[in-house]
């Protein structure tokens, strides 16, 4: 591929013809940059690739142990030390004078597209990294403390730009626009806002796929700590954060404890209520949650007969959100979709922890006894 060719009389101008004296390079400064460019690319310690989109090669001024790999392959041990070297006194060996490059390359009919470009200090790339991975911090499914994800993986359902993406479809990388991954790159480099984009998209992959991944809720947090336009102090935790009271978040908790509802009075249902309304509820909540709370109480009522203890326990969590909302809101604006998308992840996440800590508990418990029975005998 050429990094500047002229291939059209379009392309001539002040009387230039197209021999290139449009972009006067000399050939040894051509030859040097397109070497050391391709020895960046080829070269893992200074590039990674998002599939055949984009290909980011970067570098410093001076040696450094410090890498952007972490984007695309972040190890735990190295983001924890990442988050905490701040606070530890370490500041002072974050390089704070050595410079750091990147470059963001994609190909477009036979030519090198530069996408994006990057200068800044090794020092500042590593706290806003730092902040980007703390944003990104959320709990597995089961209410656990999950790995740092990466950026891009070949596994879909893993990395953060896959989330945004159709989970179906031999060739569906191709939605994925080049100047967006890009964007966010930059926006995790330099501490700039995420691309309105990027909150757009993940939103709107739940509404179609009418539910959540782990990536897909990140990306939302992410999105709405790092917003342009968010002027309020959202204190959005890694797991559940009960004492919120935004209404759109408790709108997401509560379609959480109503599915459980519905789980724990019909188990093995095939469709759940979350297939069925999580787009309406989570754009437009006044219109469909008077019906799912009128559901709910008849599955309640059956639990009171066959189960008792969970009956007391979903009537308290459903109680404790209803009586925080008031009014559910007619409409919600796309911040109010993430908010809702993140509440429903985390009300489900810490359900599924505290069912796993009472089994857990329980069958402590049996082992106590059978132990103590055991003691009597002998």
């Amino acid at each position: 591929c050429s990094l500047v060719s002229v291939n059209a009389q379009a392309f001539d101008s002040y009387g230039h013809g197209q021999e290139l004296t449009q972009s006067p390079v000399c050939w040894n400064c051509a030859t040097d940059y397109a070497q050391v460019l391709n020895a960046l690319l080829a070269d893992p310690a200074h590039s990674f690739r998002l599939r055949d989109q984009l290909a980011y090669v970067f570098w410093t001024r001076e040696k450094t142990d410090f890498s952007l790999n972490m984007l695309s392959d972040p190890q735990p041990e190295e983001v924890r030390a990442l988050l905490s070297a701040p606070y530890k006194g370490k500041q002072a060996s974050l390089d704070d004078g050595n410079r750091f490059y990147a470059l963001a390359l994609s190909g477009s009919g036979g030519r090198v597209v530069i996408r994006d470009w990057l200068e800044t200090t090794v020092a500042n790339a590593k706290s806003n990294l730092a902040d980007y991975f703390a944003a990104l911090d959320l709990v597995d499914q089961e209410g656990q403390s999950g790995d740092p994800l990466p950026l891009f993986t070949y596994e879909q359902h893993r990395c953060l730009l896959g989330a945004i993406v159709p989970n179906k479809g031999s060739d569906r990388w191709k939605h994925l626009p080049p100047n967006l991954a890009a964007s966010v790159v930059r926006a995790a480099l330099n501490g700039s806002p995420m691309p309105q984009t990027l909150l757009y998209r993940a939103v709107a992959r739940a509404r179609s796929e009418q539910g959540l991944t782990r990536p897909r809720a990140a990306l939302m947090k992410l999105c709405l700590l790092r917003s342009a336009h968010n002027k309020e102090e959202l204190n959005l935790t890694a797991d559940l954060n009960p004492n919120l009271q935004d209404p759109a978040y408790l709108c997401g908790r509560l379609l959480a404890i109503l599915e459980n509802v519905q789980y724990a009075a019909i188990p093995g249902a095939k469709a759940t209520l979350v297939d069925r309304y999580y787009g309406t509820a989570s754009s437009a909540p006044a219109s469909v949650f008077g019906n799912l709370i009128r559901q709910a109480q008849a599955h309640l009522s059956k639990l009171r007969k066959t189960n008792e203890g969970a009956h007391y326990r979903l009537q308290q969590a459903l109680e404790g959100v209803v009586g925080q909302l008031g009014d559910f809101p007619r409409t919600l604006t796309l911040t109010d979709q993430a908010k809702f998308g993140l509440g429903y992840y985390q009300q489900r996440a810490a359900d599924r922890a505290a069912a796993v800590e009472a089994k857990a508990r329980k069958a402590a418990k049996a082992d106590n006894a059978v132990t103590e029975g055991g003691d009597d005998n002998v």
